[in-house]
């Protein structure tokens, strides 16, 4: 098979379009042999759609696969307006956290590396977003957490991160060198803590525990790297 790689974006929007309203699944291997080009392209120009809004990741709970849906109708169209809403903040987070694509990355980390696990899944139209609960808990260390988190999570997490600050504002040699650090730290953990508890709440129906084997920060940092 001989690919192409001088795709246009536009061609690629429309080609994937298609694709969506063929009833077709939209994979990247997919995409990549439908419109014969380099699969590699074609991953990136579906995450650059992911972001502009016009798509979202699922994964197929039977097979472990994911893949992209299209937004369309009156869902899709609100769904378009808060991703340029929220399109500011996302880029100022992202040079602390990947330049703005760590919340796909990390919810196909998370979702590639928990797929079969047992539970009792939310239908597609219930569950919350892993981005929304990546980009709260990376803007509000702690507090955003509330998005899908046990309380106890919550409550927990913001205490650390306001005794530290509180700590740290209180000795001017540590608050200088050190204050700036410590929420970029704080940030970050909590944005991957938030996206690691939406998908299970996704996966149980209920704010609950990561479980007896969550990821380790050496594992994730493993998958968002593929």
């Amino acid at each position: 098979m001989l690919y192409s790689y001088g795709v246009e974006y536009d061609d690629f929007q429309r080609g994937v379009r298609d694709i969506a309203e063929s009833g077709g699944r939209i994979t990247k291997g997919g995409v990549a042999l439908r419109l014969k080009i380099d699969p590699a392209s074609a991953g990136t120009m579906l995450d650059r759609m992911t972001r502009d809004g016009e798509l979202e990741l699922d994964i197929d709970e039977r097979t472990g696969e994911i893949f992209y849906e299209a937004r369309g109708g009156r869902a899709g169209g609100a769904a378009r307006g808060d991703a340029g809403r929220g399109k500011g903040a996302l880029t100022g987070l992202g040079k602390a956290l990947d330049d703005g694509t760590l919340a796909v990355k990390v919810g196909s980390a998370i979702m590639a590396a928990k797929a079969g696990a047992g539970g009792v899944a939310l239908p597609p139209e219930q569950r919350r977003k892993i981005a929304i609960g990546v980009l709260a808990g990376g803007l509000l260390p702690g507090v955003g957490l509330a998005y899908a988190a046990p309380w106890p999570v919550v409550v927990a997490g913001s205490l650390v991160v306001i005794a530290g600050y509180k700590i740290l504002a209180l000795i001017p040699f540590f608050s200088s060198f050190l204050l700036v650090p410590f929420l970029v730290v704080c940030a970050i953990a909590s944005a991957v803590l938030g996206g690691l508890y939406t998908w299970q709440y996704n996966r149980t129906g209920k704010r609950a525990p990561l479980g007896d084997e969550p990821l380790s920060p050496k594992q994730i940092l493993k998958r968002l790297r593929k």
